[in-house]
């Protein structure tokens, strides 16, 4: 059970269940680290204090919690020292002798105590992660498992129970300032869904040396399960790393500052506006790495959907509802999967590819919609709305279609106009095609340009920020943005 502390203690052979056979993408060039991550760094204490930068704070805040997902936050009100505890108490844990860690082992089937995680997928390929962990409860006391918490070292639980209760604080104003930044009635609104039932964890991780790491990893690359989680990070050894614009980043250590990872429910709950990354932990082949989360969880069977306040007509609804679980969560991690991702209202991806119908009349290859631009190639099954009538789009040798797009007709007031189209399929032959499509910048305002603006053609729409997320949410809900735009 105590395998992967055993295996560093002893210098085995890794097993094979945690070698990834075709190794790691490390880097593109193993003796070239990966970048560091320019983590965006929030000050609590203009949050939590009323200041004239208190809004500037705000607005940094959800800035970077939806196009980053996490946050390095400082000046948080828990002491350097009672941190350094907190790390020295657990080295200390893992210094004792097997047979007294084992005193606080995990059942098989539990989530608190000492050990690594069961193993919930029915995937026997899955590879296991080369970690141990330490996982309790803290909050509410009276949910507390005692017979779970190290009596060694003999200060364990004080230092615990001291640490958990600034973290509480912190998660509770941090979770308030996060609603104040999306600008919702109630600054509870989140806070609400761990009051009612929900619990705060802590969770200490323990990554050896490991001789071989672009072939082992710590934490697979994951999603976080949580409401929000909080990470105390090792004070010298990197480990954490983050996946953005499809590139992995190395999370730099800042002295005494704590990363907040927003969680998938979280995700869900504000409806896709804040972002919950994805990340994994690398090992180091000289050092052992330790870490500390604080992780919060809704209660058990809790349905967990979209706020109203953050459901709109230029904004709609994301996410279906869904049953909060921790052993489904805990089985999607083991699965590379993301809650947030298998409960989408649509794809994130429409794969331009459409394959033979038998039924046509039945089936198409993609719905009625306004695009940016189109290239048809091989057969001719691209059609156009013009006039209420729907028309077939010819073929023409070495030719592109140009389509302008919903953002292009709002800029320019209407004089070009972004076409409904639609794909529908062959009975027989298979059909391809490539787009080159143009979008604004992620949250850029977009709105009718001043000179297209005048007394004989007054604004026809109103201002708008672009979101990709939302743009595919009109898309599957049959909705035009151009039209959710007009005046």
């Amino acid at each position: 059970m105590d395998s992967v502390h055993e295996i560093a203690i002893t210098g085995q052979n890794l097993p094979a269940k945690y070698i990834y056979t075709d190794g790691i993408n490390l880097s593109q060039d193993p003796s070239i680290p990966l970048p560091l991550l320019e983590i965006p760094v929030v000050d609590f204490n203009r949050l939590a204090t009323p200041s004239i930068g208190t809004g500037e704070e705000l607005e940094r805040l959800r800035s970077a919690l939806s196009s980053y997902g996490c946050v390095m936050v400082t000046n948080h009100r828990v002491a350097s020292s009672l941190m350094d505890r907190v790390r020295l108490v657990f080295k200390q844990f893992l210094a004792l002798p097997m047979e007294e860690r084992l005193k606080w082992q995990k059942e098989v089937d539990g989530f608190d105590g000492y050990g690594s995680d069961m193993i919930v997928t029915k995937d026997v390929a899955v590879v296991h992660d080369f970690s141990a962990r330490l996982r309790l409860i803290t909050w509410p006391e009276d949910r507390r498992q005692m017979k779970y918490w190290p009596e060694k070292p003999h200060d364990f639980r004080e230092v615990l129970d001291e640490y958990s209760s600034k973290l509480r604080v912190l998660h509770d104003a941090t979770l308030k300032a996060m609603a104040r930044s999306l600008s919702l009635e109630d600054d509870s609104t989140f806070l609400k869904v761990i009051r009612e039932g929900g619990t705060i964890s802590s969770r200490f991780n323990f990554y050896p040396p490991c001789p071989t790491p672009d072939r082992v990893l710590g934490l697979k690359p994951h999603s976080d399960g949580t409401v929000i989680t909080f990470l105390l990070q090792d004070r010298e050894v990197e480990g954490l790393q983050v996946l953005k614009d499809e590139q992995w980043f190395r999370v730099p250590i800042v002295a005494d500052g704590l990363v907040l990872n927003v969680g998938d429910q979280l995700e869900i709950m504000s409806n896709g506006e804040f972002k919950s990354p994805i990340h994994r932990v690398v090992l180091n082949t000289k050092k052992e790495r330790i870490s500390m989360a604080t992780l919060s969880f809704p209660e058990e069977g809790k349905q967990i959907e979209p706020f109203e306040g953050l459901v709109s007509r230029e904004r709609p609804r994301l996410y279906r509802q869904v049953k909060y679980n921790g052993v489904t969560q805990l089985g999607y991690y083991q699965s590379g999967k993301r809650v947030t991702d298998e409960n989408l209202l649509f794809s994130r991806f429409d794969i331009p590819f459409q394959t033979p119908a038998g039924q046509i009349r039945k089936t198409q290859g993609s719905k009625n919609y306004p695009f940016t631009a189109a290239m048809p190639y091989t057969i001719c099954q691209h059609k156009v709305l013009k006039d209420g009538q729907w028309y077939r789009v010819p073929v023409v040798a070495d030719a592109l279609v140009l389509n302008a797009g919903d953002h292009l007709e709002i800029m320019s007031n209407g004089e070009f106009k972004s076409p409904v189209h639609r794909v529908v399929l062959n009975p027989k032959r298979e059909r391809i095609s490539v787009v080159i499509a143009s979008f604004p910048e992620e949250g850029r305002q977009i709105e009718p340009l001043e000179d297209l603006v005048s007394g004989e053609r007054p604004r026809l729409y109103r201002q708008v920020k672009y979101s990709v997320v939302a743009q595919v949410g009109y898309y599957h809900s049959g909705m035009r943005l151009a039209d959710v735009a007009r005046i």
